[in-house]
């Protein structure tokens, strides 16, 4: 994704942790995943009108899913 440069994702949790929030943040880098969540090439929007799979990427639902699963503990 050349949308959102990952100093942007560093940026707002370097804010938030100056704000004092007590939450916990990740980033999680995904190659081959461009801003639409989906697998691609150069990550450009020109890249968009040529994709053959506009799913989300299987790389991301388990990423999300990992996420949820360290996160939401069952109570």
């Amino acid at each position: 994704d050349w949308q959102v440069p990952l100093a942007h994702a560093n940026q707002l949790v370097a804010l938030a942790q100056r704000r004092g929030t007590k939450r916990v943040f990740n980033v999680a880098i995904i190659p081959g995943v461009n801003h639409l969540l989906a697998a691609a090439s150069t990550g450009e929007v020109s890249e968009y009108a040529t994709l053959e799979d506009l799913n989300v990427s299987g790389k991301v639902s388990t990423a999300i899913t990992g996420w949820l699963s360290r996160t939401l503990v069952a109570r």
